[in-house]
């Protein structure tokens, strides 16, 4: 199941989202969520025009991106968790229960949104294909993730759509398709 590096981060992200929406509980996982879905929309807006700041610190223009794009995606999450951890502090008593019980359920969920966005963002910015392309995971992530693609300016898209046609098109070692 786990063929590379891609497959062990995914995992690793899945049930960590999971366990924190345990502990974290429904009302501050729907605001992680929302600041995932967030992320990903102001990401791929800006992340072109905010690929400046970094100059010419990589030698590659797609690393500039991607960095670029991956630094505006976590600054909205934090954004999100500081406004979620303020609201958690008003669910008490009884209900803390249930909270954190569906906190779990919602915290898979971001998870999976989480690497779905990573495996978009390595189809935009092919980085290391062959990680994607042998990847077990990545592909469930990418389905379930899917939708947030129509968000997505028409440019990126287009770069999302070629790595993804190149990807389909080369053999998988494990006999699937994306």
């Amino acid at each position: 199941m786990l063929n590379n590096w891609l497959d062990i981060v995914l995992l690793v992200i899945i049930v960590v989202s999971f366990i924190l929406g345990l502990i974290k509980g429904l009302l501050r996982m729907i605001i992680g969520i929302a600041a995932v879905v967030a992320g990903l929309i102001i990401a791929a807006i800006y992340y072109r025009p905010f690929s400046r700041v970094f100059g010419r610190l990589f030698a590659s223009e797609v690393w500039t991106h991607l960095v670029a794009f991956v630094v505006i995606f976590i600054a909205v999450l934090i954004v999100g968790a500081l406004i979620s951890f303020l609201l958690s502090k008003l669910v008490k008593g009884p209900l803390r229960f249930i909270d954190r019980v569906l906190g779990g359920v919602l915290g898979l969920v971001e998870g999976i949104l989480i690497c779905g966005v990573l495996v978009i963002a390595q189809l935009a910015f092919p980085v290391d294909k062959q990680a994607l392309m042998r990847s077990s995971i990545a592909p469930y992530c990418y389905w379930l993730t899917k939708g947030m693609v129509q968000v997505i300016p028409q440019e990126l898209k287009e770069k999302f759509r070629e790595t993804y046609k190149e990807i389909v098109a080369a053999p998988r070692e494990h006999g699937e398709k994306i």
